[in-house]
């Protein structure tokens, strides 16, 4: 099978009697661009019914025109599921709070809400701000605790600790260990991820003017997965 400029060859060897021919076959364009509007719109409506709205489509390299005038290509770009990341960041709010010591509640009450590089609140409501204007850019942060002892709380989470093995080559011929604690941001990244596959979720850290010498905190990136553009050439 071959294919080029909107034709598609089909090579098929067959036997009739006592010799072999070759029959050609060749798609008619009207047929070859009739399919590539229907898988095209068939993909995008797949799309818009797995929760992923159209933020944009272009045909033929252009804007503004409709699918039943597409002649080679369909490109469509899908927006993020804005209810799944809200859900993401209320529970992720709740998992970080809970795993946060409470010695004197100083510490729970430092977490801020980040939209993109800018915070927005003290509280996961604030992302009702946003939200709906959020596109596939932009992503939500946990930032915290934003506190000068803010690291020793992060990496002494309640409840039993968990490690992190990993091995380091010190020479050419020994080796040795580092253990570390699984910090809170990173086991919340690691219990939200079972249930929120369509969203973007990782550990990360962040600088802020509220915290002295190199002013960086950990935070919990929550945003829409990088799902790119469903394309169908002709």
């Amino acid at each position: 099978m071959a294919s080029g400029s909107n034709v598609i060859t089909v090579d098929s060897v067959v036997t009739t009697t006592e010799e072999l021919d070759k029959i050609v076959i060749t798609v008619a364009e009207k047929d070859l661009v009739r399919m590539l509007r229907l898988v095209g719109a068939q993909a995008i409506d797949e799309e818009i019914r797995a929760g992923n709205p159209v933020t944009n489509i272009i045909v033929d390299n252009r804007g503004n025109k409709p699918i039943d005038t597409a002649e080679r290509r369909i490109q469509a770009f899908f927006g993020p599921d804005r209810s799944r990341i809200r859900k993401a960041v209320f529970e992720a709010w709740a998992r970080i709070q809970a795993l946060t010591r409470r010695d004197s509640g100083r510490a729970q009450l430092s977490y801020e809400l980040w939209f993109n590089d800018r915070p927005i609140g003290a509280t996961p409501a604030a992302v009702d701000l946003t939200i709906e204007r959020m596109s596939q850019r932009d992503h939500f942060s946990i930032v915290g605790p934003v506190l000068i002892y803010g690291r020793r709380i992060y990496w002494n989470p309640v409840g039993k600790p968990r490690f992190s093995r990993r091995v380091k080559l010190r020479t050419g011929s020994a080796t040795f260990k580092t253990v570390r604690v699984v910090g809170i941001m990173k086991r919340v990244e690691t219990e939200l991820r079972r249930n929120y596959r369509d969203v973007a979720i990782a550990e990360s850290w962040v600088k802020t003017t509220a915290l002295p010498k190199d002013g960086r905190t950990p935070a919990l990136w929550i945003g829409p997965k990088k799902r790119g553009a469903v394309k169908t050439n002709g």
